[in-house]
């Protein structure tokens, strides 16, 4: 059971870096590591580095980069969202 968690994480993490991929790397990168951060659980991210350390494979280059500790560029999240001082209530829905 434990195993099919973990490839149900990969195959995510990786749709993840299919979606950034077309971003600059280090925008990608960043982009990888904020969405895992804002939307992955804690326990979700420990099993997918857990997995990422142990070399268990199929793991994205992307996904690699972007859970090791150095940033490597600025998020296009923020870019394509908004800045946070828009405040709680903006929204551009008509």
């Amino acid at each position: 059971m434990a195993h099919q968690v973990d490839e149900k994480l990969v195959r995510m993490a990786n749709q993840i870096a299919d979606f950034f991929r077309p971003y600059p790397e280090g925008d990608a990168i960043a982009g990888v590591r904020d969405h895992l951060h804002a939307f992955w659980t804690s326990g979700m991210l420990r099993s997918l580095q857990a997995r990422a350390v142990a070399n268990a494979g199929g793991i994205d280059p992307l996904v690699q980069r972007a859970l090791s500790d150095a940033p490597a560029g600025d998020s296009p999240l923020e870019k394509e969202v908004g800045s946070e001082s828009a405040g709680a209530l903006a929204s551009d829905a008509g």
